[in-house]
């Protein structure tokens, strides 16, 4: 007789001899779309989206009316999810449709860009703000 997983794991739980456990967190919490049309969500996603070529990693850049759900633009690039492709794809809905009342996107990746340490290597980042402006051949605020 053969089981499947989740039946056994049922059976088991039911009976009391393996805990149940609670269930895990959304990995992404839903956002509540914005009421006004014309208020825009810009959003990219880099993936191995093409089945024949899985080594290639591309970005989808979309942008979506919130209100309608209606897609205002979208584009299958090289590269990441960075300042040119946000600006490309602003410059084609301006083109377009005029301006936007808002736009809002998911900024997790623009915070890391640009952030204050976002130029500076790893290596770079630990040591004080004296010692970057020594290394750089440059004099500390402090020291004139």
């Amino acid at each position: 007789m053969r089981s499947c997983y989740a039946f056994v794991k049922n059976a088991l739980q039911t009976a009391g001899l393996v805990a149940k456990h609670q269930p895990r967190g959304r990995h992404r919490r839903l956002r509540e779309p914005r009421a006004c049309v014309g208020e825009l969500h810009l959003d990219g996603s880099r993936q191995r989206w093409l089945a024949l070529l899985p080594e290639r990693w591309l970005t989808h850049i979309a942008v979506v009316d919130d209100a309608t759900q209606r897609v205002r633009y979208v584009e299958l690039r090289e590269g990441g999810e960075g300042v040119a492709a946000i600006m490309t794809a602003l410059l084609a809905v301006l083109e377009r449709y005029g301006a936007p009342m808002a736009v809002t996107c998911c900024s997790a990746a623009r915070r890391a860009e640009s952030s204050p340490s976002a130029g500076i290597p790893d290596e770079e980042k630990s040591v004080t703000a004296r010692a970057y402006a020594a290394r750089k051949g440059h004099s500390s605020p402090q020291s004139s």
